[in-house]
């Protein structure tokens, strides 16, 4: 987060330390530190198991959900069974989890599946967007972010 390296952080570097997403060389040491804990075999490579239940108390005795299996094949990129500390930063970054509601978000909304949302759509669709995540990520944005 010290950008300019001189041992102490500025307003412009601080937001940094509390939202990792936003700068590379924080989210690379917090996806780094994440992986290490995850990866109870220490062979550079996160199984389900170790991805879910990494660090858990009896992880033996867990079950991965199949809603779990799923979400970890979407954060597998090369297919391999495995995930790297590179597919993991998508996960630490938020990412996954906003594509994902965004995706909901459109399934919800777009009721002529053009891939445009119209405001009469949005409009429509308010009491069921209220209780999905992508209300929770334009609550996050607007509370965050000079709109």
């Amino acid at each position: 987060a010290d950008m300019d390296g001189n041992g102490f952080l500025d307003l412009e570097e601080m937001p940094a330390l509390f939202y990792p997403e936003t700068h590379d060389g924080v989210l690379a040491i917090i996806t780094q530190r994440a992986f290490e804990q995850k990866d109870l075999n220490g062979d550079g490579r996160l199984t389900p198991k170790e991805f879910w239940e990494g660090g858990a108390f009896d992880a033996e005795d867990l079950v991965v959900s199949e809603e779990e299996q799923a979400d970890f094949r979407k954060l597998d990129k090369n297919g391999d069974g495995v995930l790297s500390a590179g597919e993991l930063a998508y996960w630490e970054s938020g990412r996954f989890h906003i594509e994902e509601a965004m995706k909901r978000l459109f399934e919800i909304a777009d009721k002529d599946s053009d891939l445009h949302i119209s405001q009469d759509e949005m409009h429509g669709s308010r009491e069921e967007i209220a209780g999905s995540d992508a209300q929770y990520h334009f609550m996050e944005w607007a509370e965050h972010s000079e709109l």
